[in-house]
């Protein structure tokens, strides 16, 4: 599996950009379909001499593009099998949007791996009709060149990185994101969550759908029914696409969930206190 890392010393080589602390629990990176790995490098410089930090290009995605897009449990395991052979034991995981619902999955399925998570966009009931009909009309879209460079335009990287992904990287097949799309508007399944240890922050944009701001609160109140420790919170005046144009709200939402057990940055609408 493709990735873009940030290891012990700043070194750059093609589309990788590394450097951080390798002796503290790695963060990993799941970016949002029709994206890639490389949409987290404002985010990773950020947080880059904090600690030891990987983003993943999903199968059908960037450098994974001749990776069938087959099921989310898949897509899971294949980012289990990247850690391992890259001797990551236990990570933090940061997902936006399929991202995030592939690491409930990854939760689920590997509940030994993940000890925090922060995750925003995820989907977990079927979405209502009409916006599985709008969500159709979309599939030609996404695999169009044109399209391919404006979501390069809002991963806001400098114009040399920009270039070269564009130069090496094409738009997902269509075939792949129709299924991918069609699981996420099914709902991603929660079964298997309950026995992980991971403490889950589930964000949605405020001025996102409602459906995305319910599932949060839906993944968090299954959690926290288990007994794990999750909280919802809501992202004030975003959309759904919130953390590809604040990569500084999303690194310090992120170190404080993870540096601070229980603390929730104060920028955030924490549903407990809507109650």
């Amino acid at each position: 599996m493709a990735r873009v890392s940030i290891e012990s010393r700043a070194e750059r080589s093609g589309r990788r950009l590394t450097y951080g602390d390798a002796m503290r629990t790695p963060i990993v990176f799941l970016h949002g379909g029709g994206l890639a790995a490389v949409s987290w490098t404002p985010h990773m410089t950020l947080l880059g001499d904090e600690r030891h930090m990987l983003a993943l290009d999903l199968p059908a995605h960037g450098a994974e593009r001749h990776r069938r897009w087959t099921t989310m449990d898949d897509a899971a395991d294949a980012v289990s099998r990247a850690l391992r052979e890259r001797g990551l034991g236990r990570v933090h995981v940061v997902g936006f949007s399929l991202g995030a619902d592939v690491a409930l999955r990854l939760i689920a399925r590997h509940p030994a791996l993940v000890d925090a998570a922060v995750l925003t966009g995820i989907s977990t009931s079927p979405v209502p009709w009409w916006g599985r009909l709008l969500d159709v009309m979309s599939w030609p879209v996404m695999a169009m060149p044109f399209t391919h460079r404006l979501l390069a335009r809002e991963m806001r990287l400098s114009d040399d990185l920009r270039r070269a992904h564009l130069a090496s990287t094409r738009p997902v097949r269509i075939g792949d994101y129709s299924r991918l799309s069609r699981q996420v508007l099914a709902g991603v399944s929660l079964a298997g969550v309950e026995l992980a240890s991971t403490r889950v922050l589930a964000l949605a944009g405020q001025r996102e759908s409602a459906h995305c701001r319910r599932s949060a609160v839906m993944l968090t109140r299954r959690l926290t029914a288990a007994g794990l420790e999750s909280e919802a919170a809501f992202v004030p005046r975003a959309g759904h696409s919130w953390p590809l144009s604040s990569p500084a709200a999303v690194a310090d939402i992120v170190r404080a969930w993870i540096d601070r057990p229980g603390v929730v940055d104060p920028r955030l609408v924490r549903y407990a206190a809507r109650a």
